[in-house]
């Protein structure tokens, strides 16, 4: 005895590309939802770089306080400032560095010291400066 085949015209055919398209759906939706994630990843990295940078620069400036304060008092003057620099790691890190140091007499026998850093961002655009203001007193003169 011979069977007949008989083709499916209902609801079968229509199971199987129904499949098809929300396999496609599914793949789409994949696909973007992976594409939205590294866009946000990218942008976070971004962020924590620029934020590092940041870290490095304050980290530089106060390194460069404690360079001028750790001279005496009657040294610390504005050539002992132009004498000083960046270090090579704050020159590597932060694109385009500048660095500005100013030294003036203060009232009651004591100086200002100023230490300021700017710097790039990837952009090239200049981010806003790092400063860090600090007064020194003569030996036995009051803080």
């Amino acid at each position: 005895m011979m069977r007949k085949r008989t083709q499916r015209h209902g609801p079968g055919k229509r199971r199987g590309s129904s499949l098809l398209i929300e396999s496609s759906v599914a793949l789409l939706m994949l696909v973007m939802a992976m594409t939205l994630t590294v866009q946000i990843l990218g942008a976070a990295s971004g962020g924590r770089r620029a934020a590092d940078r940041r870290d490095r620069a304050r980290i530089e400036v106060g390194n460069v306080m404690e360079q001028i304060a750790a001279h005496p008092f009657d040294q610390v003057t504005p050539e002992l400032a132009k004498s000083i620099n960046l270090s090579e790691g704050a020159k590597h890190a932060l694109p385009s560095a500048e660095l500005r140091i100013a030294v003036s007499d203060a009232p009651e026998d004591s100086r200002r010291i100023s230490v300021q850093l700017r710097y790039r961002a990837r952009s090239g655009e200049w981010e806003s400066p790092v400063v860090l203001v600090s007064w020194i007193n003569r030996a036995g003169g009051r803080p």
